[in-house]
């Protein structure tokens, strides 16, 4: 019986030793075995029952060992998958933030591009020359503009080069019910330059293209002023007579406050003639009262 039960240890430990999960399990079940067996050789009692016990004891926590084992694989399954999903989520958020970084250093290069002469893109006009080209023509014929086929050439061609000229093709892309819902904006005085002239001068230099501007309004400002004793629709009228242009009050104060912003003054004020006879004789007690 007892090299019964060294057999069975003897087992025992060569199945246990190539589980690690069950060292400790394998260490107790040993001991109480050799103890078991030291018992049996000194007393002369048969140790079957003791061998039964230990197979069962060892089969019960094996089998224990086993359903450890896969609460534990399940815990492990679960927490990969948490880790899984923040890192999928920490990797959709490097995504999109590196999107954004993107969209805003090309707006930025766009931006540098336009004001140093390099290529510039838009988000809203097509890249082929012949389709801007065709915005320009479609828009300059709504509205009756007097743009030449050279001139829209030249705007199309500073729409790759200009910040500047390429928001002035876009906002050509915009439906207006009416050509002052296109007056509005930071350059309403190019835009009333381009409708009321009919012989314009385009540069595809926006710099040049406001100096260009300044110095027309400049003029049909001295011209306006001169014209004393008139209302300003007579003005107007004068305006649009010696210029060839089509000037409403809309589109000349426009002009006319963009040449104030810029420093440059005009008397445009009405000059009332004297009809009443009590104002001439106040103005006569006046100057005799200064001999």
């Amino acid at each position: 019986d007892s090299m019964g039960l060294f057999v069975i240890l003897l087992i025992l430990f060569l199945v246990t030793k190539k589980d690690k999960r069950n060292s400790d399990i394998f260490k107790t079940i040993l001991g109480l075995g050799i103890a078991v067996s030291v018992i049996s050789s000194v007393t002369g009692l048969s140790s079957i029952p003791a061998i039964l016990f230990f197979i069962l004891l060892f089969a019960a926590l094996r089998r224990r060992g086993t359903a450890d084992e896969k609460k534990q694989a399940r815990e492990n399954s679960k927490w990969q998958e948490q880790q899984m999903r923040q890192e999928q989520a920490r990797r959709t958020e490097q995504a999109h933030r590196e999107e954004r970084d993107r969209v805003r250093n090309e707006q930025t290069r766009q931006r540098e591009r336009g004001s140093s002469g390099g290529s510039v893109r838009s988000l809203i006009l097509p890249r082929a020359v012949n389709k801007r080209t065709k915005i320009v023509q479609n828009f300059n014929r709504h509205f009756t503009l007097s743009l030449t086929e050279s001139e829209i050439k030249r705007i199309v061609d500073a729409s790759y080069l200009s910040e500047a000229w390429k928001r002035e093709v876009e906002s050509m892309t915009e439906k207006y019910e009416t050509v002052y819902e296109w007056f509005i904006g930071t350059t309403n005085w190019l835009r009333v330059y381009i409708y009321v002239f009919q012989i314009q001068n385009i540069s595809s230099d926006f710099a040049r293209q406001e100096q260009i501007c300044i110095e027309t309004f400049d003029e049909v400002m001295r011209y306006a002023e001169s014209l004393q004793f008139s209302t300003m629709d007579e003005r107007i009228s004068r305006v649009n007579d010696r210029f060839f242009t089509c000037f409403d009050e809309t589109s000349f104060m426009i002009a006319y406050r963009y040449m104030q912003s810029k420093g440059k003054k005009y008397n445009l004020d009405q000059i009332d003639i004297v009809q009443n006879e009590g104002e001439i004789e106040r103005m006569a007690r006046k100057y005799q009262s200064t001999n």
